[in-house]
């Protein structure tokens, strides 16, 4: 079975999610992420915007969520990527090496605070 993952990779996806600023479903797909605090990691997939393993910073993510078993997150400044895997930082005692716990935890921060996020939220 294809995941959004893989056909992302082919650029043979079809989704329901709105278009990114830069008219993608997925800007690329984040490896060794760090979600939570600052939100980190090395981009794949993503030219021509970055090149395969760059290093990059994102915005603030203003949602986080799954499709077909594979996990997102979308900032502030419209940008939408999969994740890939997490590094794990111990020093953000919140979170856990598994990408399923760390969006979790942001969709509950993003939850509480309905007022705030949803004037953010764009797709």
């Amino acid at each position: 079975m294809e995941t959004i993952r893989t056909k992302h990779l082919r650029n043979k996806i079809t989704s329901y999610l709105k278009p990114t600023k830069n008219g993608r479903i997925f800007d690329g797909i984040l490896q060794d992420a760090t979600l939570g605090g600052y939100n980190v990691g090395i981009v794949y997939n993503a030219t021509p915007l970055f090149e395969d393993g760059t290093f990059i910073q994102l915005g603030d993510i203003i949602k986080a969520s799954s499709i077909g078993g594979d996990y997102y997150v979308e900032t502030e400044d419209k940008w939408r990527f999969l994740i890939s895997d997490i590094e794990y930082n111990p020093s953000l005692h919140q979170l856990s090496e598994s990408i399923e716990s760390n969006i979790k935890h942001l969709k509950q921060i993003i939850d509480s605070n309905p007022q705030h996020y949803s004037k953010l939220q764009w797709s």
